[in-house]
Formats: structure tokens, C-alpha cells, sequence
């Protein structure tokens, strides 16, 4: 489950709780909203399909975790057992 109140992204939240992607590329918004579905059901990090190439960053963000969305596009995220939290869209490179 996602904790909608904790999306950092503006846009991103915009999306999950209305739809509107005013805030979100038009490219990225079919993805993305695959994503967030997959997201909201999962109740394990095993859950997720390899094609998102999962993966936990270290550093300072030690504990978060990254998904493919496109390109240079991550949807980075908390997950404490069941709910998803901190979700946030970043752009690397």
C-alpha cells in the first residue's frame, strides 16, 4: 500500500490521487502509473518484476529503494513491511 501523504513529488502526487499529470511528463505517466499499481498491491520487495531492476541505495539514502521507470527516471521509496513511503520521482545523470 502507498502512504499517499508521504509523496514527495508534487506532480507525482497530483497523479496518484487525482490523475492529473500536469507535473509529469506525458511519456513517463503509462509507466509510471504501471508502476504505482504494482507499488500500492505489493506486500514484499520480492514481489516487484526484475524488468524495474529493484535495487537498495547506499549512502545517505541507505535503506531507500530505486525502480526503473525510463531512462534516467527512478521512482525512489521506503518500504517498512507493507506500505510504501517517502515515494518520490527523481531523474539521475
Amino acid at each position: 500500500m502507498i502512504d499517499v501523504g508521504s509523496i514527495k513529488h508534487r506532480g507525482l502526487k497530483e497523479l496518484a490521487i487525482a490523475g492529473r499529470t500536469r507535473l509529469v511528463s506525458a511519456s513517463l505517466v503509462p509507466r509510471i502509473n504501471n508502476r504505482l499499481a504494482v507499488l500500492d498491491a505489493m506486500k514484499a520487495i520480492g514481489e516487484l518484476p526484475p524488468s524495474y531492476r529493484a535495487h537498495r541505495l547506499a549512502g545517505k539514502q541507505h535503506g531507500i529503494w530505486a525502480i526503473r521507470v525510463n531512462g534516467p527516471w527512478r521512482l525512489t521509496f521506503g518500504f517498512d513491511g507493507q506500505t510504501v513511503l517517502d515515494l518520490d520521482l527523481k531523474q539521475y545523470h
